[in-house]
């Protein structure tokens, strides 16, 4: 692997990263320079694909107070729908 393979893979996974972290798709950066360094499509998804997992995971990881909020908001709505739920089912007129 040659010196200019080895920093277009490191823009690209930098770029990749930035806009996963940001917006998501950044797939296309990190699968568009393995296939441009001679990766089978295949083997570039997968690659791409589990090169992705450690953002998903500092993501989860920096959000997780956030989506805190939404699953108990969440939650609160879906035992107010099983209680109207029970409320038509013991006078459903």
């Amino acid at each position: 692997m040659s010196p200019a393979d080895i920093i277009l893979l490191v823009v690209a996974g930098l770029v990749s990263g930035t806009i996963n972290a940001v917006a998501g798709g950044g797939t296309f950066f990190s699968f568009g320079a393995l296939l441009a360094l001679g990766l089978p499509p295949i083997t570039a998804n997968a690659t791409s694909a589990v090169a992705m997992v450690p953002g998903y995971v500092a993501s989860a990881i920096a959000y997780r107070n956030e989506l805190g909020a939404v699953w108990r908001v969440a939650i609160r709505a879906r035992h107010r729908q099983r209680a109207r739920v029970a409320d038509r089912r013991r006078d459903p007129y």
